[in-house]
C-alpha cells in the first residue's frame, strides 16, 4: 500500500516552511497569511481564553508586524502574536496545522492529517 496521506502531509509540511522561511528572510510586507491549526493538544501554546474560546481549531492572520518575531522550528512555528492589547507567545506544531492561505497571492492548501486513514479500493 502506498502511504499516500504521509507523503502528501510530508511535502505540505515541507512546503509550508519554505514559503514562512522565505517570507521570514525576505520580509515580504505584502502577504496577508492565515493558518489554520488544531488547538486541542497540549504542544500549541496560545493564551488560556483563546484554547476555551475554540477548543478544537482556530485561525490566526499574519501580516507584516508579525514577521519580525516569526522562528520556523524543526516541528513548528513560534511568534508573538496580538491579542486585544496583550502581547502573546504563541507556538503551534506543524503537526496541528490543517491549512494554509495567502490571500493576497490567491494561493491555499490543506494538509492532510496524519490521522486520517488511507482507503483500499479493490
Amino acid at each position: 500500500m502506498i502511504p499516500y496521506q504521509q507523503i502528501l502531509r510530508d511535502s505540505s509540511i515541507k512546503i509550508l516552511k519554505e514559503i514562512l522561511t522565505y517570507i521570514s528572510k525576505n520580509r515580504i510586507g505584502d502577504s496577508s497569511l492565515i493558518i489554520f491549526f488544531k488547538t486541542n493538544t497540549k504542544d500549541v501554546i496560545l493564551p488560556v481564553h483563546i484554547k476555551q474560546k475554540y477548543p478544537d481549531e482556530t485561525a490566526i492572520s499574519l501580516n507584516e508586524d508579525c514577521f519580525n518575531d516569526l522562528k520556523i522550528e524543526d516541528k513548528g512555528i513560534s511568534l508573538i502574536l496580538l491579542f486585544g492589547k496583550t502581547k502573546h507567545k504563541v507556538y503551534i506544531p506543524f503537526d496541528n496545522i490543517t491549512k494554509f492561505a495567502d490571500t493576497v497571492y490567491n494561493v491555499s492548501f490543506t494538509i492532510p492529517l496524519e490521522n486520517v486513514k488511507t482507503i483500499r479500493y479493490a
